[in-house]
């Protein structure tokens, strides 16, 4: 796996032996070819020196589908990329469809600066902030 980062957008390269991630028992289509696709990603990154974790949106508080996943930096004290890694065109197809037939995925990345957040701390509950 080759991977580029330009601008606001990821792009992954499939490479001679790298495998085709496809769906296998999804609850729906793009799903878990999609998941393990950014999970080799993830561990691709971090490898790099990067300090990502994947997680499903909704357990975020983002209003979207209940099986899309993406990647995010574990902390804001976290070294490497601050910010997330998702599929702008979830609702269309899997990024892993991509993936398997053309050779490449391209992911949007958001990317954050750690001076701009809100000095808040998770302490149980998402309606629970410490300020």
């Amino acid at each position: 796996m080759r991977i580029e980062i330009i601008d606001n957008s990821l792009i992954a390269h499939r490479e001679p032996g790298d495998p085709k991630y496809r769906d296998v028992e999804a609850p729906t289509w793009g799903t878990t070819g999609e998941s393990r696709l950014l999970h080799a990603i993830k561990k691709h990154l971090n490898a790099n020196g990067n300090d990502l974790i994947k997680v499903l949106m909704w357990r975020d508080g983002h209003m979207v589908s209940e099986f899309q996943h993406y990647l995010r930096t574990r902390s804001p004290k976290s070294p490497g990329l601050m910010g997330m890694i998702w599929n702008p065109n979830y609702a269309i197809e899997g990024a892993n469809q991509d993936w398997n037939e053309s050779g490449k995925a391209i992911f949007a990345i958001e990317r954050l600066d750690p001076k701009q957040l809100p000095r808040r701390e998770f302490h149980g509950r998402y309606d629970q902030f410490r300020r």
